[in-house]
């Protein structure tokens, strides 16, 4: 998507934390995607980079049961 980038990745056991600058119509639809992909969103954190948005979000993987 062209509307966000990946800056920061750090992957562990349980899911990990994620960072991407992205403009604010990319952003619902995130969480969606994440969820279709068994990640739940724990925390998130969102700032005003300039005219973009930087986005932040621990993640953890979705127990299937």
């Amino acid at each position: 998507n062209s509307l966000t980038r990946l800056i920061h990745w750090q992957p562990s056991v349980q899911g990990g934390e994620m960072a991407l600058i992205s403009a604010w119509d990319a952003i619902p639809p995130m969480f969606v995607q994440l969820a279709e992909q068994g990640m739940n969103v724990s925390r998130f954190s969102l700032y005003a980079e300039g005219a973009e948005l930087l986005l932040t979000l621990q993640l953890e993987r979705l127990n299937d049961g």
